[in-house]
């Protein structure tokens, strides 16, 4: 992940919805870790969202949505999901030179509204296959362009590529770039079918 981030005053992003239909029980038999997903989504379905899904979204486009809402209710937070969906205003020769003029746009929209945007984005297909798994701010997919604009950045490593998917994964949150603080790894559990992320220790049963 890779956010342009500046100070600002809710939400354009896309995420998968806790499987409240699923449980089929009382909720007091619910695990702890399931109690509190229950919980986070009621939280965020109080939280004004706006979700924006265009077939090919560009900057400009986004800054009109975002220009309106705020007029609207001060918006706080800009979700991009993600980069390499996304389409520059113009025709360009290669798709490097493309990302290179969205990622630019994306911080100088944070700019000019004073509203952080988090931007999510690929790594390129070679990080899979590197000797060393572990995910470097040279792999993000297409553009180099978005390792340099971003403020902070964030890359997630899972531990054990042969851990059971259906079970909490040990991931590090690696923060590779910060320019306002400290870089390091942050060890968390990520629970897919919530789509949610613990502190590594925490007991989720």
């Amino acid at each position: 992940m890779a956010a342009a981030a500046n100070t600002g005053k809710v939400a354009i992003l896309g995420g998968a919805r806790t499987p409240i239909g699923s449980y089929g029980g009382a909720l007091a038999e619910l695990p702890a870790h399931e109690l509190g997903a229950v919980a986070t989504r009621a939280a965020l379905e109080a939280v004004p969202v706006t979700i924006y899904d265009p077939p090919s979204a560009t900057v400009e486009r986004i800054q009109s949505v975002v220009r309106f809402e705020n007029s609207r209710k001060p918006v706080s937070l800009i979700v991009v999901d993600y980069l390499q969906l996304m389409r520059g205003e113009s025709k360009r020769s290669n798709r490097n030179e493309e990302l290179t003029e969205i990622s630019a746009g994306l911080k100088n929209m944070a700019s000019a509204l004073g509203v952080p945007i988090l931007v999510c984005a690929q790594l390129n297909r070679q990080a899979a296959g590197a000797d060393n798994p572990q995910p470097r701010l040279s792999q993000f997919r297409d553009s180099g362009s978005i390792e340099a604009d971003a403020d902070v950045a964030i890359l997630l490593h899972r531990r054990d590529e042969k851990a059971p998917k259906n079970e909490p994964m040990a991931v590090d949150l690696l923060v590779e770039k910060n320019r306002t603080g400290a870089c390091g790894a942050v060890g968390m559990s990520f629970v897919g079918k919530f789509q949610r992320f613990y502190p590594e220790g925490q007991n989720d049963e």
